[in-house]
């Protein structure tokens, strides 16, 4: 990790620590039981702050960037979780409902996303998600 980009290097600690989430099901993801996050929460912040302090992101936001990082790593995690436990049909209202919110023109495209294997459709929040809240963490003149 450390020869790389930070941002590469960033993006792949996230994934990891996502994947832990989703192997260990003893960290408490979906019964709210914090404190069983709480050694994996200690270390993957000591993790993200470690390639954070290689960015140009101040020293003042590391901590609140690590812990933005880890939310969404979670989040996507129990969200995986849950479709995966939640009965089929849970999804297709969800997929009904949403595509009646969005302007017209975008029902298509929602269609398109809810059709792809679920895993996939997850990798894209993810992935889009952490790359764009690193390229707000980061000043413009350093990206």
């Amino acid at each position: 990790i450390r020869d790389r980009p930070w941002q590469e290097a960033c993006l792949e600690a996230c994934d990891s620590l996502r994947d832990q989430l989703r192997r260990q099901p003893e960290f408490g993801l979906l019964d709210g039981q914090w404190d069983s996050l709480a050694p994996f929460n200690a270390r993957a912040t000591g993790l993200l702050v470690g390639i954070l302090e290689r960015s140009s992101i101040p020293a003042a936001e590391l901590i609140p960037a690590s812990q933005a990082l880890l939310y969404l790593i979670t989040s996507v995690a129990r969200l995986e979780s849950g479709l995966a436990a939640a009965p089929s049909g849970n999804a297709r209202l969800y997929n009904e409902q949403v595509r009646k919110a969005l302007p017209a023109a975008l029902a298509p495209e929602w269609s398109r996303f809810v059709a792809r294997p679920a895993g996939e459709a997850f990798d894209s929040i993810f992935t889009t998600g952490i790359r764009g809240l690193l390229a707000g963490l980061t000043p413009d003149d350093a990206r």
